[in-house]
């Protein structure tokens, strides 16, 4: 197979505007991280935690839970400008069904949406401490609740991103399909998590072990993973190489 440098003005912007998006995943991810360390809330507050405990510690830490939901706010911007991005790529599958873009597409924008809940929620806890704790302790309780379930329309978009590559019949697809079997696979360990409802401690409370460093963990790979890959076959035109 010759390989070809994309020399299309158009092409090469494209090549270029999607670049530019797709580590806008990892990076809505890192506001999250950032706010959590920088809020005293790696790990969470216990579930079990007294109403008037939770008050002092979100008025130890006010100034930085503000400051944090503002990188919320980022976070759900720059989710959805991902998806774009993976969107992009997988639309250059032969073949692929509009389907599978329109459920990625759908289940991505929902994502942000849910990035944006949380930031959301973490204000309202905080907006009026000087209230009934236990008011603030709902506020509370609705954004662990929201971050742990964030996963949620993330595993759809995961399972349909994974989906989209394994479509790619040719003899060199655009995403290696070990890729998406990765992906898929590593998703499912999210499922467990769905259970923080009906639990106050142990790894499965959104303070557990499982529930809040198992996701971590997994997405750090699966995400690097797509990031990656998917960055790669931005600069890949017509079955030829890539773009410098």
């Amino acid at each position: 197979m010759n390989l070809q440098h994309i020399s299309s003005p158009r092409m090469t912007r494209e090549t270029a505007r999607d670049r530019f998006l797709l580590p806008c995943g990892p990076l809505a991810l890192l506001c999250i991280f950032i706010f959590l360390a920088a809020s005293r809330l790696l790990p969470p507050v216990s579930p079990s935690k007294s109403p008037e405990d939770l008050v002092a510690h979100y008025s130890q830490n006010k100034s930085a839970i503000d400051a944090g939901v503002f990188l919320c706010l980022v976070g759900s911007i720059l989710w959805p400008l991902y998806t774009v991005a993976i969107n992009n790529q997988l639309s250059r599958i032969p073949g692929i069904h509009p389907t599978i873009l329109s459920l990625q597409t759908a289940s991505g924008a929902v994502s942000g949406a849910t990035i944006l809940l949380i930031g959301i929620f973490f204000a309202a806890a905080t907006y009026r401490l000087d209230r009934d704790p236990v008011v603030t302790e709902l506020a509370s309780d609705l954004a662990w609740l929201a971050y742990t379930f964030a996963s949620t329309p993330w595993f759809v978009q995961e399972a349909v991103l994974s989906w989209g590559i394994c479509c790619d019949y040719r003899a060199k697809p655009l995403i290696p399909h070990w890729v998406a079997w990765v992906n898929a696979g590593l998703s499912l360990s999210w499922i467990p998590t769905y259970a923080t409802h009906i639990v106050h401690d142990g790894p499965l409370a959104w303070n557990g072990g499982y529930t809040f460093w198992v996701p971590w963990g997994t997405s750090g790979i699966m995400y690097t993973l797509v990031t990656i890959y998917f960055w790669k076959a931005a600069g890949i035109v017509d079955g030829g190489e890539v773009v410098n």
